[in-house]
């Protein structure tokens, strides 16, 4: 759907405002092990920005805690592949 004015009929459809901005998110404090099994605790913040608030609504329940915990899971994935030196290597990265 483009931008702009539309009409909505209460009964039968409903509208959700999706802000298609760029979007920072503080991702929770996440404890992981990387490959030289050395437990580290990992902090981030990502940006990301809805290319498409119609796929956003409709194929995913709650994209805004989808993103979260898709950020969560890939950061433990990422730790797990790398040695701590590689890691402190590539902190500012």
């Amino acid at each position: 759907m483009e931008p702009g004015w539309r009409i909505v009929v209460p009964i039968f459809q409903s509208y959700q405002k999706v802000d298609m901005r760029v979007k920072a998110v503080d991702v929770p404090d996440q404890n992981a092990i990387t490959r030289d099994n050395v437990s580290v605790a990992v902090n981030a913040v990502i940006y990301y920005k809805v290319s498409s608030a119609e796929k956003a609504i409709i194929e995913v329940e709650n994209f805004y805690y989808a993103v979260s915990q898709y950020a969560q899971t890939t950061m433990r994935n990422i730790v797990g592949e790398v040695t701590l030196d590689e890691l402190l290597a590539g902190r500012e990265d």
